[in-house]
């Protein structure tokens, strides 16, 4: 295979392994620095790849990913807000809700009690 599709083929599978590992890291703190080093990408370039892909930039995509675990976790557990929160990678449970309210629409509490 020639040098141009090798970098196409990689670049292709790029976004889907950078989804994957944000699939698996978003309890940690992950920064858009801590994945271009991952993938040997400048920060800006991976960013650009990223939201050409998705249509979204890194940080809210983690976002999603993390409120839509919340959600689940809000359905399925008994755990409390706060504890859900930090398990989805939340350091600040205000930052959280206001999180959560903008990507559903609904606060955490609400989107529990609907959901019971």
């Amino acid at each position: 295979s020639s040098a141009a599709s090798d970098v196409y083929k990689r670049q292709h599978q790029l976004i889907p392994d950078c989804i994957q590992y944000l699939r698996e890291n978003y309890s940690k703190k992950v920064t858009i620095e801590e994945l271009s080093n991952n993938f040997f990408l400048s920060k800006s370039y991976l960013s650009s790849l990223f939201k050409k892909a998705t249509g979204s930039g890194v940080v809210e995509y983690l976002q999603h990913i993390r409120i839509e675990r919340a959600c689940e976790l809000l359905t399925n557990t008994t755990l409390s807000i706060t504890e859900i929160s930090t398990q989805v990678g939340y350091t600040d449970y205000r930052f959280f809700n206001k999180s959560f309210k903008k990507i559903t629409g609904v606060t955490a509490h609400e989107y529990r009690k609907k959901n019971e």
